[in-house]
C-alpha cells in the first residue's frame, strides 16, 4: 500500500544543543530520538512549508498484518481485532507521523492499495497458534478467533474507503481519493 500524506508543516530533526539534558519523558513523548550514529540525540523542530509538502509511506502487507497481530496479542492478549484499514491508521499514528508531521498539519491523504493477501495473513498468524512451531513466539492467538481475524482483515475497502477512514481518523478536511 502506498499512502501520500500532504501537510503544511513537517518535523525537521536537529541535534540537541550542547548542555541540554534529554529526559526519559522527552524520549517517551518522541520530542527527541537517538541520532543514527548513536552518539547523541536529535530534537524535533516544526518547520512550516510555504506551499505545503508531503510524506510518502510504503506499507507492505507484512507490516499491516503485523499491526493486526500486535493489537490482538499485546497487553496480555486482550484480543483486540483490528480491520485492515484500522491497522493502517494505527501504523501511521504510532510509527510514521511522530517522525514526519503532526496530524493537525495534515491537509490531504491519498491511498493506492493492491488489497489484502489472505494466504500471507494466514501464514503469518500460523506461528502464533502453535507453541510447538519452529518460529513460534508462543501460543498467543486463540484458534477460535482466527476466522474473526481473517474476516476483519479481508473487510472490503477500496482506496476511497481508506482515504475516507484516514481523513476521519486524523480529522483531515479534504478527503479525495
Amino acid at each position: 500500500m502506498r499512502i501520500v500524506v500532504h501537510h503544511a508543516k513537517y518535523y525537521d530533526w536537529q541535534p540537541v544543543p550542547e548542555g541540554v539534558e534529554v529526559s526519559k519523558a522527552d524520549i517517551a513523548a518522541r520530542r527527541v530520538k537517538p541520532d543514527n550514529a548513536g552518539t547523541g540525540y536529535l530534537m524535533r523542530v516544526p518547520v512550516e512549508h510555504p506551499t505545503g509538502t508531503h510524506t510518502e509511506i510504503q506499507a507492505g502487507e507484512h507490516t499491516i498484518i503485523g499491526k493486526i497481530i500486535q493489537a490482538y496479542t499485546e497487553n496480555g492478549r486482550q484480543g483486540e481485532i483490528l480491520t485492515r484499514r484500522a491497522a493502517v491508521a494505527r501504523l501511521l499514528q504510532q510509527n510514521v507521523l511522530p517522525h514526519h508531521t503532526h496530524p493537525k498539519w495534515m491537509q490531504k491523504v491519498e491511498v493506492h492499495d493492491d488489497g489484502p493477501d489472505e494466504k500471507l495473513f494466514r501464514s503469518l498468524i500460523a506461528p502464533h497458534l502453535d507453541a510447538d512451531h519452529a518460529s513460534a513466539p508462543g501460543k498467543n492467538i486463540e484458534p477460535e478467533d482466527v476466522e474473526d481475524l481473517v474476516k476483519a482483515y479481508l473487510e472490503p475497502v477500496d482506496a476511497a474507503g481508506h482515504v475516507a477512514h484516514l481523513s476521519a481518523h486524523f480529522k483531515v478536511k479534504e478527503a479525495t481519493p
